[in-house]
């Protein structure tokens, strides 16, 4: 009852605000032989940090893992790489990046 009693005397003092989600930006390569390990990386801003989860896809190989960086070797093609990102209060913030994978070197 005090606790709830505070929050309401906090919110009128100060102003009801909402919560900001987090923010995700992926910084990966653009172009990438077939036979290198692609390093992800997510840059994650927010209110309640760590985030509670980074997830990460693709188009061409699916569920690549989670986890703020991540090194996989990726199928050739073109992939969309999607990131995901849920902070600890369930808001989510997504960023996508196309990498090209090559199946020869330098095709």
């Amino acid at each position: 009852m005090l606790a709830g009693l505070a929050a309401l005397l906090l919110t009128r003092f100060y102003g009801h605000r909402e919560p900001i989600a987090p923010v995700v930006v992926l910084e990966a390569p653009h172009v990438v032989e077939a036979d290198e390990t692609t390093r992800l990386h997510a840059r994650v801003a927010g209110e309640h940090l760590p985030p509670a989860r980074v997830s990460w896809t693709s188009s061409l190989d699916g569920a690549l893992g989670e986890g703020a960086t991540l090194e996989r070797r990726l199928s050739p093609g073109v992939h969309e790489i999607e990131v995901r990102v849920e902070d600890g209060e369930g808001r989510t913030a997504t960023d996508q990046a196309r990498i090209e994978v090559r199946a020869e070197p330098g095709t």
